[in-house]
C-alpha cells in the first residue's frame, strides 16, 4: 500500500472519546455554518472519491497523541455517504455494510480487498488499544475560525461513556 493512494485513512473514534463531535459541542447554526463552509471551499465534490451531485457530510479528522492522550480536530472535510461510511467502520459493521463499505475503501484508495481487510484489521487492532485510555479533547480549530463550543474535559467524557455502555 502507498502511500500517495491513500484518499481515506480512517481513525476510529476510541470508544472512551465517543460523545464528543463538533454537531453536538457547537451550536446548531455554528455547525450548519461549519458544513455549508467545508462544502463550499470542496466546490460540492466529495474530497475523497471526487463524486459531485449527491448529498454531502461533514466528517470530523482527528489526530491522536497516542503518548498524551489528546484527541485533536485536525480538519473537517467533505464526503459523500459512501466515503463516510468508510471513516466510520464501526458503524458500517453495525449496520451491516462493512463488506460493501470495504469494497468501496478498496476502490477509493486503489487496493486489493485483501489489502483493504488486512488494513481494517489494523484500524480496529488501534480502536481497541486507544480505547483503553481517557482522552483530551482538542478543538482549538475551531477557535481559528471564531467558532464557540462546549468545553468537554475527560471526567465529563469518562462518565458520558459509562452511562452509554449501561
Amino acid at each position: 500500500m502507498s502511500e500517495e493512494k491513500i484518499r481515506i485513512f480512517p481513525e476510529l473514534v476510541p470508544k472512551t472519546a465517543w460523545a464528543s463531535n463538533c454537531r453536538d459541542l457547537c451550536s446548531k447554526a455554528d455547525w450548519d455554518w461549519i458544513r455549508k463552509e467545508t462544502y463550499k471551499s470542496a466546490n460540492y465534490a466529495c474530497e475523497c472519491c471526487g463524486i459531485k451531485n449527491v448529498r454531502f457530510d461533514a466528517h470530523e479528522i482527528w489526530h491522536y497523541d497516542d503518548k498524551k492522550h489528546v484527541q485533536k480536530l485536525h480538519s473537517i472535510i467533505c464526503v459523500c455517504e459512501n466515503c463516510h461510511m468508510c471513516f466510520h467502520l464501526g458503524f458500517a459493521s453495525i449496520k451491516g455494510k462493512l463488506e460493501k463499505t470495504q469494497r468501496h475503501l478498496a476502490q477509493v484508495n486503489g487496493w486489493s480487498l485483501s489489502q483493504t481487510k488486512e488494513f481494517v484489521d489494523i484500524v480496529f487492532e488501534i480502536w481497541s488499544q486507544r480505547s483503553h485510555h481517557q482522552w483530551t479533547i482538542d478543538l482549538s480549530l475551531l477557535d481559528k475560525v471564531g467558532v464557540a463550543y462546549k468545553k468537554v474535559d475527560k471526567a465529563q467524557r469518562s462518565k458520558s461513556y459509562l452511562n452509554q455502555t449501561k
